[in-house]
Parts: C-alpha cells; structure tokens; sequence
C-alpha cells in the first residue's frame, strides 16, 4: 500500500510539473514523466534553486548534458542538485563544477585514479584531515562534492580569483595551461552564455 501511495503522489507531482504554466520553458512536456517527476522535486528540495523556475530550466539543460554519462535519472539529478548547491555555498560557478566533474572523473562517482584520488571530483584522502574527517567517505556523491567545491574555492581565493591558476592547482599541473583550458572549453559548453573575463581567466598567458 505505501508503494501505491507513494507512485499515485509521483504521478501528481509529475502532471503538475508537465502542465504548470512556470515550467513551460524547460520543455517538460517533451520528457519522460518520471525524470520529470524526480527534476521537479530536486528542484524544490535544493536551496540554491531560489528561483524554481529558472531551476528547472537549468536542471533540464544540464541533465541532457549528461545523460550520456548517468544513465539513471535519479543519480543524475541527484549530482546535478548538489553540484548546484555546493557550488552556489562556495560562490563557484555550477557550471564549472559539472565541467571538473566531467574531466575529472566523466561523473563515475567510483572512479579511482592511479595516485589515489577518489570520486567525481577526484579528492585525494588527505584532504579528509583538512577539511573534514578521516571517516568521511570520498566516494559518497555529497561528501566527494562537498570537499571538491571547498578545495575549488580554496584554491581560487589562493590565486586571487584567477580560475586558470586554481585549476592547475587543483589538479597538480602549476605551470601548465592544458588542464585548466580543457576545463573551460567544458565550462563553455556547460553555459554558453558564459562570458568569460581574460584578466580572470588568463588562459593564455
């Protein structure tokens, strides 16, 4: 009984999110009901979603983005919410974030890398002791995006706001250009309304 109960509120939130007029613009009527469903609540229960319009309109676009790498509408949903909400609670731009997670780790949240690091984000453990706990588990998708953003931001106001130089930070490449431009080229791709700024950027100096 609470199963049936459970797909009957499913199916209520989903007409509404299909027929709403505020989510006419994310193009709901032309996806699957249930990943609607799940958007339209992701949407609701995610502070950084302040207006939920614009909300769904950018969890629409970005989980066309990266359907090709999470297949399953809950989990990727579930990534790009809490990209949202991590990003937004460390001032990073959300489409950045979704770029170092698709270079990183192509959002495999059990990616394992040859060094160590681990998750979407690709944490390396001794973060745990900096910023959190020796406990914490990396490959869990909130905690591997948690330390991912604080380590971003870190790194940004280390460099004074320069996101050239925070990338090759964060990825241990200081010097070089290739990994942060790779990174921008997918941050573009991710907002491509984006204007990026070159005295922030650097990109090419």
């Amino acid at each position: 009984m609470p199963t049936r109960i459970a797909l009957v509120i499913a199916t209520l939130i989903s007409n509404f999110a299909l027929t709403s007029p505020a989510l006419a613009d994310s193009n709901y009527s032309h996806r699957d009901p249930i990943e609607a469903s799940l958007a339209y609540q992701a949407v609701i229960r995610t502070p950084s979603f302040s207006d939920h319009n614009d909300g769904h309109v950018w969890i629409a676009e970005m989980s066309k983005m990266t359907r090709r790498y999470v297949r399953d509408p809950a989990t990727r949903l579930r990534i790009l919410a809490l990209a949202h909400k991590h990003a937004l609670g460390n001032q990073l731009p959300p489409g950045l974030v979704l770029a170092v997670i698709e270079t990183e780790s192509s959002f495999n949240g059990r990616a394992t890398s040859r060094v160590g690091a681990r998750g979407l984000m690709q944490v390396m453990p001794f973060w745990r002791d900096v910023l959190g706990h020796s406990s914490d588990n990396l490959y869990q998708t909130e905690t591997n995006i948690r330390y991912g953003c604080k380590i971003l931001k870190r790194y940004l106001d280390r460099e004074n706001g320069n996101i050239s130089r925070a990338l090759a930070r964060y990825n241990g490449s200081v010097g070089k250009l290739t990994y942060a431009n790779k990174v921008i080229k997918k941050w573009r791709r991710f907002d491509s309304t984006l204007e990026l700024e070159s005295g922030l950027l650097l990109a090419q100096r």
